[in-house]
């Protein structure tokens, strides 16, 4: 709401191309994961990659969606976050 209310305190959102590249960079990531038989979930490549600044931490959504999307990895079951400003939420493993 105050994004919209008052445009000029949103932070400073970081270029397309950097969200972009972010998002390819993390998939290669996960999928290296993926090949070692490891199981994988966000919090793995919020660790080996972490977001840049400027780029919305949910895009690490995205880079899962992806995969999923192109049937490179399939959803395998739950687990909690042990990133603090997850507050132990609920993710997904993958396989």
């Amino acid at each position: 709401m105050t994004k919209r209310l008052f445009p000029e305190l949103a932070p400073p959102r970081a270029p397309k191309s950097d969200r972009t590249r972010f998002i390819r960079q993390a998939q290669a990531v996960i999928l290296q994961i993926g090949l070692r038989g490891r199981d994988v979930c966000a919090d793995d490549g919020h660790v080996l990659l972490p977001v840049p600044h400027g780029v919305n931490p949910s895009a690490m959504g995205t880079v899962f969606n992806g995969l999923l999307r192109a049937g490179l990895i399939r959803p395998i079951g739950f687990g909690r976050s042990t990133r603090a400003s997850r507050h132990g939420n609920t993710f997904r493993t993958w396989k």
